[in-house]
């Protein structure tokens, strides 16, 4: 998937609870996938809508400042033993397979008719996963 979808509820809710806006994580797809130029190589794309070299580059540097920031952030936390999210996950690559297993559910209910309880489902497991960061980052 290299778009961003706006009417995606799952997305919607990850990116509201991220440091990434919608825009920088837009950027920063197009930029991973390639499909951010048209033609006019002055002349890039974001959301479907046309945007200036600068204005992307611009956008693509927050994105990448703002990824950088946040997995500096749990190395920190880390580093100085001032939380203990092992009730959350045990590392890293499991936050990763979380998200992995949270769009299977989505893609899963999306290649058949749509499946309100699978999408149920991967929202209740981003819910709670929320809930359990809450209680566990005071």
């Amino acid at each position: 998937m290299y778009e961003y979808v706006k009417n995606d509820e799952i997305l919607s809710q990850l990116v509201k609870n991220s440091v990434l806006t919608e825009k920088q994580l837009a950027t920063y797809m197009a930029y991973q996938f390639r499909k951010y130029r048209t033609e006019n190589s002055e002349i890039y794309t974001r959301l479907g809508e046309k945007v200036s070299k600068g204005v992307f580059h611009r956008t693509l540097q927050q994105a990448r400042r703002n990824i950088k920031r946040s997995i500096l952030t749990i190395i920190l936390l880390g580093y100085l033993d001032i939380t203990d999210v092992t009730d959350v996950t045990r590392d890293i690559t499991d936050l990763i397979e979380v998200g992995r297993q949270i769009k299977n559910i989505k893609d899963l209910a999306l290649g058949q008719e749509i499946n309100d309880f699978d999408k149920k489902k991967a929202l209740e497991l981003l819910s709670d996963i929320l809930r359990r960061l809450d209680k566990a980052i005071k």
